[in-house]
């Protein structure tokens, strides 16, 4: 894509910027990954049946394992490219919260006590990122040279807004438990670090959810400035 910028006010340069493309024509669609659609017949006007297929991606599987938010979280902690040290991260992550879990299962003296206890990691995991998902947010609005934080989008039964989809809600519970947990001291790993929190997650505890409460907070304080979201 080629445009101009305005350089000491009078004289212009062309700038090239990449546009990110795909190798696909946009005539092909997206398969179907979820297993449990692809028993189900497809509707008539459904463009899978008169249009090309891509072929599935290589960390996609029809299995019972295959969790796309998983692979989603397991992207964002990857660093440098380096998928493989990524997955051994979430791999060892699994392994401490199960350790710990199966540890305070072994020390209940009760049958009741220990189905109040989770040891299933992959549970822990999804209910642990729930609890941390936001349900508002805050979007800038400058009105007379003075920059408010206003709930901006639907408005509905809520003070503030709701977000725009789960899966931006979900994108910011997962960037700031990764970015918590790389800020961490040199006698733990990431993986102990991200189950540490996921486990305080999991029990609505931890520094993720006060920083979701915080958010909802701040939305609830700054109400007053909601009918800025119209001008």
């Amino acid at each position: 894509m080629l445009y101009f910028r305005r350089i000491c006010g009078s004289c212009f340069t062309p700038n090239l910027i990449n546009k990110r493309t795909s190798i696909w024509n946009p005539t092909y669609q997206d398969p179907i990954v979820d297993k449990s659609e692809l028993d189900l017949p497809l509707s008539e006007d459904d463009p899978r049946k008169y249009r090309p297929i891509k072929p599935l991606f290589h960390s996609d599987a029809t299995t019972f394992f295959h969790d796309p938010v998983l692979i989603t979280f397991t992207h964002m902690v990857m660093k440098d490219g380096r998928k493989d040290l990524a997955q051994r991260i979430m791999a060892n992550c699994f392994e401490y919260i199960k350790r710990k879990q199966v540890k305070k299962w072994l020390a209940c003296n009760s049958d009741e006590e220990r189905k109040e206890i989770e040891c299933n990691p992959w549970k822990i995991f999804h209910k642990a990122i729930e609890n941390c998902t936001p349900v508002l947010k805050l979007m800038p609005a400058t009105r007379g040279g003075i920059t408010y934080q206003v709930n901006r989008g639907k408005g509905g039964k809520h003070f503030g807004i709701c977000c725009k989809c789960q899966k931006y809600a979900r994108f910011m519970a997962m960037k700031w438990l990764v970015r918590t947990c790389r800020i961490r001291g040199h006698t733990e790993t990431m993986a102990e670090s991200l189950g540490k929190e996921l486990l305080d997650a999991f029990n609505n505890e931890g520094r993720i959810v006060k920083k979701k409460q915080d958010l909802h907070r701040q939305c609830e304080a700054n109400k007053a400035y909601a009918h800025y979201r119209w001008k």
